[in-house]
């Protein structure tokens, strides 16, 4: 091989590496998010329209719920009652809301990756991110995902809270909040991180069996709170499908 090409490939990797990690962070943002959905577009949750029905009156098993078709969208109840409290129950606005919550994710989560990292470290997490499944979930079926995805992405951020107090109560929040959702998600979640600190999660140098025991207590505590949204929803639910007027 002669060295001219070798020194226009290095020439050219010196090159990318440049574009890639000194470009501005809207540049960086632009071109990533452009490629993103470019590849897999933004698409609508095929039942969207029967999830809607829900937002119409979230307190009123609505017809399709009583005959049991659909039922396991009234289990993800969190997003159609906050539609029905703010008034966005149109199918436009419906899809709106559905949206915001599938940007909100992807936005937060980009934060916390250039919060918590420098730029380099950064911006290799987010090349890293955008490509698993999980980063276009949310827009690949805008519906319920959204929502789900960033309740998880919130109990995440209220297990690090500095005050242990805090913590433990916007634990056990998120974790309703994410039972009133969508408890099988949440719940396998974060039992397997929980799992995970258990029996994988060993004190070193840096991370003492003191720091384990509060995260496995306030990791727990999100559990507690999912398995509360999950009974405090159940109950409702089975006295709406159990009314005088459904039977």
């Amino acid at each position: 091989h002669s060295p001219q090409p070798e020194a226009t490939l290095k020439l050219n990797l010196e090159r990318a590496n440049q574009i890639f990690f000194d470009c501005p962070n809207v540049a960086f943002f632009g071109f990533w998010s452009l490629v993103l959905f470019a590849k897999s577009g933004i698409w609508v949750l095929p039942c969207i329209e029967t999830y809607r029905q829900i937002s119409i009156n979230p307190f009123t098993a609505p017809p399709f719920i009583v005959n049991g078709m659909a039922h396991y969208l009234f289990t993800s109840w969190l997003q159609p009652f906050i539609a029905w409290a703010i008034g966005f129950n149109t199918p436009l606005r419906f899809f709106f809301l559905s949206l915001v919550f599938s940007i909100s994710f992807f936005a937060l989560t980009l934060i916390i990756l250039f919060r918590n990292h420098g730029n380099r470290s950064a911006r290799k997490s987010v090349l890293f991110f955008i490509s698993l499944p999980v980063a276009m979930t949310s827009f690949y079926w805008v519906g319920y995902d959204g929502l789900t995805l960033l309740l998880m992405l919130l109990a995440l951020l209220a297990i690090k809270l500095k005050n242990l107090y805090f913590s433990m109560l916007a634990s056990i929040l998120t974790g309703i909040l994410m039972g009133l959702q969508h408890f099988e998600q949440a719940f396998v979640g974060f039992g397997f991180l929980l799992l995970y600190i258990i029996f994988l999660m060993t004190p070193s140098d840096s991370f003492s069996a003191e720091k384990r025991k509060e995260l496995l207590a306030r990791t727990s505590f999100v559990l507690i709170g999912i398995m509360g949204g999950k009974i405090l929803r159940s109950e409702e639910h089975t006295s709406e499908l159990q009314s005088p007027c459904n039977l």
